[in-house]
C-alpha cells in the first residue's frame, strides 16, 4: 500500500465497497440494456441469490468451524473443527470447497 495507514484504516471496508461496485455495475449494465420491468426481475433475482449465496456459505462455516448452527451442535461426535475456517481467510477455503463439490456434482450428472 502507498499509504500504509490508511490501508489500515480502510482494511474491512475496502471488500464491501468492492462487492457493491460489482453489483450496481451489474444492475446498471442490465437496466441500460432491458425495460424497468426487467431491470426490477433481474436486480431482485441477483438480490435474492446473491443472499442466498451469502446464507450459504456463513452456515457452512460455521459447521465447519464450531460443529453447530446457532449453538446447537449438528456435527457427529468424532468431528473435530476446523479454527482456520472460522478466520477470515476461511471464507476462501470454504468458498472453495463448495465450488470444488458443485463441480463434481455437474460433472457426475453429465
Amino acid at each position: 500500500a502507498f499509504v500504509p495507514r490508511m490501508s489500515e484504516t480502510l482494511g474491512p471496508y475496502v471488500p464491501l465497497i468492492i462487492v457493491n461496485c460489482i453489483i450496481i455495475c451489474r444492475a446498471e449494465t442490465c437496466a441500460s440494456k432491458n425495460n424497468l420491468f426487467v431491470s426490477i426481475i433481474d436486480a431482485l433475482g441477483m438480490g435474492v441469490g446473491f443472499t442466498l449465496t451469502l446464507c450459504v456459505l456463513a452456515g457452512v462455516r460455521e459447521v465447519l468451524s464450531t460443529g453447530a448452527i446457532w449453538e446447537i451442535k449438528v456435527s457427529p461426535d468424532w468431528f473435530v473443527p476446523w479454527a482456520a475456517i472460522g478466520m477470515p481467510a476461511g471464507a476462501f477455503i470454504t468458498l472453495g470447497l463448495l465450488l470444488g463439490l458443485v463441480n463434481v456434482i455437474s460433472k457426475k450428472q453429465k
